[in-house]
């Protein structure tokens, strides 16, 4: 007689399993939107750019910035920026000993190590809508970017707080801090060094 019942108690088992993964499964979160600021990620970046600086600062972190090409064939002949160009910024916690204390190579400088999640652009264009501008007041041909590391997609990053920085600070270097180092890059042809004393993105140049 019970393996009469057989059937049904196994169905009844497999429904009461699936309904109890179904009340515990948790719901995935909704997909966060793209921002749209007119701006993209070149993929190889690494490749086609120039990198002409890496800076270290005391909270460990390390930063690359790379040139694109008709930005240093700018700088070259002495001539301002043109629009149409860009420059990157990477962001590394430098990696550490046993100890904790982070780890210098030959050359005494931090050894890079996990990428922080967003990687930072900025682009000169005459024809950036005000939509796309982290403010409508201020730098107007300088556009200001916060990409994804991993996806290379725009992330919703704050960046009028950069916008602000290059404005108030930078005016005189056509809006780009490094732009001496990236002079001396350009001479000496070989990638420029700093030890920055301020953490964050604090200005020391």
């Amino acid at each position: 007689m019970m393996k009469k019942y057989l059937p049904l108690i196994y169905a009844g088992l497999v429904i009461g399993l699936l309904m109890l993964a179904a009340a515990t499964q948790q719901p995935k979160p909704a997909p966060a939107s793209v921002p749209n600021f007119g701006m993209t990620l070149p993929d190889n970046y690494r490749d086609e750019f120039a990198l002409y600086l890496v800076v270290d600062r005391p909270d460990r972190t390390v930063r690359f910035v790379y040139a694109a090409p008709d930005v240093v064939e700018a700088v070259q002949a002495g001539e301002e920026i043109p629009y149409g160009a860009r420059l990157i910024i990477e962001t590394y916690a430098a990696q550490a000993d046993l100890l904790g204390n982070p780890l210098r190579g030959s050359d005494g400088h931090y050894v890079a190590g996990t990428m922080q999640p967003n990687i930072h652009m900025i682009e000169k264009r005459d024809d950036w809508t005000v939509q796309q501008l982290p403010t409508p007041i201020g730098v107007i041909d300088w556009n200001f970017g916060s990409f994804d590391a991993q996806s290379y997609l725009p992330s919703t990053e704050n960046r009028n707080d950069c916008l602000t920085c290059h404005d108030n600070g930078a005016f005189r270097r056509d809006f780009v801090f490094s732009r001496p180092l990236l002079e001396d890059f350009v001479s000496e042809g070989e990638v420029q060094y700093l030890y920055c004393r301020f953490p964050g993105r604090g200005n020391c140049i």
